[in-house]
């Protein structure tokens, strides 16, 4: 055989060894002694390494273990050529050898085995075999965001995120306990789904059973592993907030200084729209300015008792409407008469609904145009929120009926003096810091949200707890 002279010394030991058996010699194989060639020689006969973990492995040493496809005699530590990494504790015989490797340094481990290192009991030399090993020591990191197409703010159901690696992790290791909810939404159910590559996921709110409000998921340090056993970071992500509420769809506007991208003291000509309507604020001539930071590090825009922001299209809220409105604010002066924050409607007696300091007493709410409601108690010099629900089918407001008011999420006495008269809303637009009668306020205002439902507990508690939840108001 010419593949003999390859590596005489080893292919005469399997000779040796063979010849044994056929003589019928002491058999060391027990029910090995009959042999058949099933064509391992011209197969290919190698060596199938493993270790604990695939291909990557954070161990040291590392421990490994190379089976043959059958018996095979020769096979010795130094037919094994380590790049990277230093062996140790070789040993087995016949089918089955373990060994070690202590890594060099974090990366590529290479295993080489030359062709000839060990033959089966026929004779049949072993061919050329390489195995790498990745030797990690890194841990993961991972970025979660709004999924493509996902809302910031949504009435639908199931909400998406993208969870992505820096590097392939063992999925096994991320369920739906590493998610930690930082947001106002409770009882949340979490569905992850792998891509595939076993690097990015798709992480989903399929059900809220508690609280609804805002979802901002993260992953805590340790609870996940990647292939080769380290754990992962803390999760970062920016973008990592949506906004859940199922009468979002009735939101007519909505703006948020945190959508604006300025630089402090700058004019704010247009203010995005943060509803479906594209109800956006603008005014060239005469805009407010920006505060980077006002509250809690969150920014507002500053009205100071002659600046205008104006929607580009009508407010569609006409008639005797039912509507909520939320604003988180800070009043700086009271001076000037009917100083208006927001006004929905044209100009007009009976024809707009404000919302107001009332002249006589510098009360925070005010309702209509000549009437409306108040609360009992006066504005505060910090920032708050303040809330004022409308039902219509609460009538006129001889005694308030269908006008609730609230201060920080607690609700407050109205005062019952008002005039009595319903609002009959003209089409036209939101007008924010100062009304068509000229009437202005003097405050900063970080958030406004105007619905057109009058908002039940629940509904109205998810968002007052989004908004305290952002600003740290109470």
């Amino acid at each position: 055989m010419d593949n003999v002279k390859t590596n005489p010394g080893k292919l005469a030991k399997g000779g040796l060894i063979l010849s044994l058996l056929l003589l019928g010699s002491c058999n060391p194989f027990g029910s090995r002694s009959v042999i058949l060639d099933d064509g391992s020689g011209i197969g290919g006969l190698v060596p199938t390494f493993t270790t604990t973990t695939v291909g990557s492995t954070s161990l040291n040493p590392i421990p490994m273990t190379a089976t043959w496809p059958t018996y095979v005699v020769g096979f010795e530590a130094s037919d094994l050529l380590i790049t990277g990494g230093t062996l140790q504790n070789f040993a087995g015989e016949g089918e089955t050898f373990t060994f070690e490797i202590i890594p060099d340094a974090e990366g590529t481990i290479t295993v080489f085995v030359a062709a000839g290192a060990a033959v089966d009991l026929l004779e049949n030399p072993s061919l050329e075999t390489t195995f790498t090993i990745d030797y990690d020591l890194s841990p993961p990191s991972a970025i979660i965001s709004k999924a493509g197409g996902q809302l910031e703010h949504t009435a639908s159901l199931p909400v998406n995120f993208t969870v992505a690696f820096d590097e392939a992790i063992n999925p096994a290791s991320f369920t739906a306990s590493d998610i930690v909810q930082s947001g106002t939404a409770s009882g949340v159910t979490w569905t992850i789904t792998d891509s595939g590559d076993q690097t990015t996921f798709t992480l989903a709110a399929t059900a809220i059973s508690g609280t609804l409000g805002s979802l901002i998921p993260s992953i805590s340090a340790g609870s996940i592993s990647d292939l080769a056993g380290n754990s992962v970071g803390a999760s970062t992500g920016s973008g990592n907030k949506v906004f859940y509420l199922p009468t979002y769809a009735s939101t007519r506007f909505w703006l948020k200084a945190d959508s604006l991208s300025l630089s402090n003291g700058a004019n704010v000509t247009s203010w995005t729209d943060g509803s479906t309507n594209a109800n956006t604020a603008i005014e060239a001539t005469n805009p407010p300015t920006y505060i980077a930071s006002a509250t809690n590090s969150m920014p507002a825009v500053a009205f100071n008792g002659s600046k205008l922001l104006q929607s580009t299209s009508n407010s569609g809220m006409t008639g005797n409407p039912d509507f909520t409105i939320f604003m988180v604010s800070r009043t700086n002066a009271t001076s000037g008469s009917y100083s208006a924050y927001l006004q929905i409607g044209p100009a007009g007696v009976a024809t707009n609904v404000w919302f107001r300091l009332e002249p006589s007493s510098s009360l925070l709410f005010a309702g209509f145009q000549n009437g409306g409601s108040a609360s009992a108690s006066n504005y505060i010099a910090g920032f708050a929120l303040y809330t004022w629900v409308r039902n219509s089918a609460g009538g006129t407001n001889t005694t308030q009926s269908g006008n609730t008011l609230f201060f920080n999420g607690s609700s407050v006495s109205v005062n019952p003096s008002l005039s009595n008269i319903a609002p009959n809303v003209g089409a036209g637009p939101f007008r924010v810091g100062r009304s068509n009668g000229g009437f202005t306020v003097n405050a900063d205002i970080a958030e406004i949200l105007v619905s057109d439902l009058a908002m039940n507990a629940s509904q109205r508690g998810a968002v007052e707890s989004y908004l305290n939840a952002k600003y740290n108001l109470y």
